[in-house]
């Protein structure tokens, strides 16, 4: 790729930063984003993979330059506000450059209160992303479209107690690897209880079905139709005005044509400010995982602490230790394996004026499975800069 033409970008942003004029409190506003990233494996190759074999090239690292715009509108009538989120952007390879393509993030929103008692809210999304090659067989540029509508709808039987519905159906469509193409349907019924401190006290029902087109590969089957029902307790309690903590626990009921199994899910978190400066979040997630990403379902296992300093009113910093664990029973897919995920994140970001942001940060990523082609590790370097209108 000619490094030339992406001079027609950089020349847009600084022009949109001579004339940005941004309001966080109005109802139309717009941003223009430029991102550069390296990234040292791609295609999350296993060091034991050829990569001329792989990708007919000698290397499996490139640089990605991205430019994005997006803008937001919003309408308030009377007690129901209604909005308009939109996203686009073009990211260029500049050695795989068959990989370039154009995505979108959309979604219209709507939320409100209905009457005295009623108070609800609903979502139409349509996103187009490339997937994650760690989640990708034969290292084939794949691209998932996600369209998605959802809603809430509760009632408030008290000024403690709501009783809340929701609802959800998504479908997801690969370009290439259909076997992952699916819709995910979602129900759930909660009773909520609020207390004066702003605390919340939940115990419901939660179902999900999840259906592929075709879930085989090469015809193998790889995965499976299921339902799931979990009944869960969560709770959040804001112990003061700098600490809070929040979790759940609940039983999971998993069912597919082969087989009919019982399970837990659990997640907690702690978020802290010792200092007006600085934040700590400690979390914990255990549950099936997302279906649609990989190949066979998962039981994942998620940890995860997050921290944040500003050292002045313009600059801050961030850092991100994570770790996964991924069971792949051998009910849920064509052999029992795991995968085990280390990630490690440092930032830091600039906000020269209030229409300015910019941010850099460098990644570490390492995962090793029981899979010998699922092992790999990977590195980023990465900066953004957005100009807000």
């Amino acid at each position: 790729m000619n490094k030339s033409r992406l001079l027609p970008a950089g020349t847009l942003l600084v022009s949109a930063m001579s004339m940005a004029a941004y309001d966080p409190s109005d109802s139309v506003t717009s941003y223009a984003e430029l991102g550069y990233v390296y990234d040292s494996n791609v295609f999350r190759l296993s060091d034991d993979q050829n990569t001329q074999q792989a990708l007919g090239k000698d290397t499996r690292s490139d640089s990605i330059v991205t430019p994005k715009v997006g803008g937001h509108v919003d309408a308030t009538v009377s007690r129901q506000v209604f909005s308009a989120d939109a996203d686009v952007y073009a990211p260029r390879y500049i050695t795989f450059s068959n990989l370039n393509y154009v995505g979108w993030d959309a979604s219209l929103g709507w939320t409100g209160d209905i009457g005295h008692s009623w108070f609800g809210s609903a979502t139409l999304q349509d996103q187009k992303a490339l997937s994650d090659f760690g989640d990708v067989i034969l290292n084939e540029e794949d691209f998932t479209r996600t369209t998605t509508a959802s809603g809430q709808l509760g009632y408030h039987i008290n000024s403690s107690f709501s009783l809340i519905g929701n609802a959800s159906d998504a479908k997801v469509d690969h370009s290439r690897e259909n076997s992952l193409d699916l819709r995910n349907e979602n129900y759930g019924l909660k009773v909520q209880y609020q207390t004066d401190l702003g605390g919340t006290l939940s115990l419901g029902e939660q179902y999900q079905r999840v259906t592929y087109d075709q879930g085989t590969f090469n015809g193998v089957v790889i995965n499976s139709d299921y339902t799931q029902r979990i009944t869960q307790i969560s709770a959040y309690y804001p112990i003061d005005a700098k600490l809070s903590i929040s979790g759940g626990y609940g039983l999971v009921k998993l069912q597919t044509d082969q087989t009919d199994e019982s399970d837990w899910q659990a997640n907690a978190a702690v978020n802290w400010r010792p200092t007006d400066k600085t934040s700590l979040a400690l979390s914990y997630l255990h549950a099936l995982n997302s279906p649609g990403s990989t190949f066979g379902q998962s039981i994942r296992s998620h940890y995860q602490l997050y921290g944040s300093w500003a050292i002045t009113e313009k600059i801050s910093t961030n850092a991100t230790l994570a770790y996964d664990k991924y069971d792949y029973p051998a009910a849920l897919n064509v052999a029992a394996y795991n995968d085990n995920v280390k990630f490690a994140k440092v930032g830091a970001t600039w906000t020269p004026k209030t229409s300015i942001q910019t941010s850099i940060y460098a990644s570490y990523q390492q995962r090793d499975s029981t899979v010998e082609l699922r092992t790999y590790d990977d590195w980023q370097l990465g900066a953004t800069i957005r100009v807000l209108f």
